[in-house]
């Protein structure tokens, strides 16, 4: 099903997502790996999907109630590009202020959120940073992230907001062997404009 038949929930609970992993990327450079993903919203909206990262390009694909959404983050623009493969479509969105294009800094985040470290922890078989980031903006509430030694990435992120708490986890990681034809948008497919939809960082609505 095509993402001009999806929802307007479902496609803001996958823009929500898709920031979620475009802040946690944002801390450091990323690795080149591929993963599945769980995401859990508040509300118990869950969602299923898998994750390519290479460079500054990332692809997520999740399915929804049933419906699959793709999204292609580009952390040097930050752009997050929605992709109907079913209608040969895709929608351009600009993602939230959160340090993109500035991945050489020591932590992008620094000017949005206060950095506090609380020591290592092993998730999905990695050695992992387990660090606490806390927005100034009281809307974005905090992000806890386990940020893999190895892959400079964190492969679990819990994000606290006033609407409640989002879990994401990547499992199954594979290393290496990553297409660039998955983190761009094919050959012969129009854009399109979305009326109405934003990419703020505030949770979907409840009711989920």
């Amino acid at each position: 099903m095509g993402i001009s038949m999806q929802t307007p929930r479902a496609v803001a609970t996958a823009l929500f997502c898709a920031a979620l992993t475009g802040l946690g990327a944002a801390t450091a450079g990323a690795a080149e790996f591929s993963a599945d993903v769980h995401s859990t919203a508040p509300g118990g909206q869950a969602m299923n999907g898998k994750l390519w990262v290479k460079g500054e390009r990332m692809r997520q694909e999740f399915t929804m109630m049933g419906q699959r959404t793709v999204m292609i983050l580009d952390l040097s623009t930050g752009t997050n590009t929605m992709v109907d493969d079913a209608n040969r479509i895709y929608f351009e969105m600009q993602a939230p202020d959160t340090g993109y294009g500035q991945l050489g800094d020591e932590d992008p985040l620094a000017a949005m959120a206060d950095r506090e470290e609380l020591g290592s922890e092993e998730v999905s078989g990695y050695d992992c940073l387990k660090v606490r980031y806390t927005f100034h903006d009281p809307q974005m509430g905090a992000s806890t992230q386990w940020i893999a030694r190895d892959l400079d990435f964190p492969v679990k992120i819990v994000a606290t907001m006033p609407a409640g708490e989002t879990v994401t986890r990547y499992s199954n990681i594979r290393e290496g062997g990553v297409d660039d034809a998955l983190l761009r948008v094919p050959d012969g497919y129009r854009r399109m404009t979305m009326p109405g939809m934003g990419m703020g960082m505030g949770a979907p609505g409840g009711g989920m």
